[in-house]
C-alpha cells in the first residue's frame, strides 16, 4: 500500500500549524497604539475632527481626567 503524499505537504503543515494555533490558544489580542491628536493635527484639523478647540479640551479634560484614568499603558 503506498501513501498518496501531497508535494505541497508543508503547505498544508502549516496552515494546519496556524488553525491549531487559534484552537489552542485563541485568537492573538492585538494592542493598539492611541494616537496622540493633540500633537499631530493643527487647530482647524482638530476642530473638524472632534468639534471643539484645544483649548476647550483641556478645560473640560480638567473636571473629567480622573474618570479616564487607565490600569494600564496598553
Amino acid at each position: 500500500m503506498e501513501l498518496d503524499i501531497p508535494e505541497d505537504i508543508f503547505e498544508v503543515l502549516d496552515d494546519d500549524a496556524i488553525e491549531l494555533e487559534f484552537i489552542f490558544f485563541g485568537i492573538p489580542k492585538q494592542i493598539y497604539q492611541r494616537s496622540d491628536f493633540f500633537s499631530s493635527l493643527d487647530d482647524i484639523a482638530f476642530k473638524r475632527r472632534f468639534r471643539l478647540s484645544k483649548e476647550s479640551v483641556l478645560f473640560v479634560l480638567t473636571y473629567i481626567e480622573t474618570d479616564l484614568e487607565y490600569l494600564n499603558d496598553l
